[in-house]
């Protein structure tokens, strides 16, 4: 009977004490295991456990990133898939020989049109009054230079362009991405390629180019 009086006491208290037993408990438990801890052999097992992690970490080779983590930092690989050197063409005002001696409408949409799986080179100013519209990098959220014209909207990415004396350059390797059909128009980024990339690559070959003869589907209305 004692006995059973006595336990009744302990889950009396406990009811009305639950919160106190908790911290009570947890307070044995912390006590528990800095011992644990503080045990030479103990502590020098936890260390060594530190430092295996550790070198195996360092040992371990480098995690190969999935598909969709390296569409969001595409490297560009220039191959010349045994047919010789990769030719890049140079679209400059003081190469071009027809009437295109800035980024115009017509000439990039040709361009495009001539060279949308190919690394070009870029070294234009952005002739905004050709366009039917555009947008500047300080009106824009990210920075980008947005022109368009019948049915095709060209977006230059901040880093592919320059203010210089007064007028924005588009200057640098370019590749294109299109982005789908909006509002009737073809989206289409001009995405700034790094210059080691190419420039490193032993084979590429540049060549000053004309601009290409204009494309009808350059004029097609919406």
């Amino acid at each position: 009977m004692a006995y059973r009086e006595e336990w009744g006491n302990i889950e009396a208290w406990y009811r009305n004490n639950q919160a106190k037993a908790w911290l009570i408990a947890m307070a044995v438990g912390i006590v528990i295991s800095v011992i644990t801890w503080l045990i030479p052999g103990n502590w020098l097992f936890a260390h060594n456990d530190i430092y295996r992690g550790a070198k195996i970490a360092m040992d371990m080779p480098p995690l190969k990133m999935t598909a969709a983590a390296q569409e969001q930092k595409p490297v560009i690989v220039i191959k010349n898939n045994g047919s010789g050197s990769v030719r890049i063409p140079r679209y400059t005002f003081s190469s071009a020989k027809s009437k295109y001696l800035m980024l115009q409408p017509d000439g990039i949409c040709s361009i495009f049109l001539e060279h949308e799986k190919d690394i070009i080179y870029l070294d234009l100013a952005v002739d905004f009054d050709s366009f039917k519209g555009y947008v500047l990098p300080s009106n824009d959220e990210y920075n980008r230079i947005i022109v368009w014209k019948n049915s095709y909207e060209f977006l230059i990415l901040e880093g592919g362009y320059q203010m210089q004396h007064g007028e924005y350059i588009v200057r640098g390797y370019f590749r294109f991405e299109t982005g789908g059909v909006h509002q009737g128009m073809l989206s289409v980024a001009l995405i700034r390629v790094p210059d080691e990339q190419v420039i490193l690559s032993a084979n590429t070959r540049e060549y000053d180019s004309d601009f290409p003869k204009l494309h009808k589907e350059c004029q097609r209305e919406p």
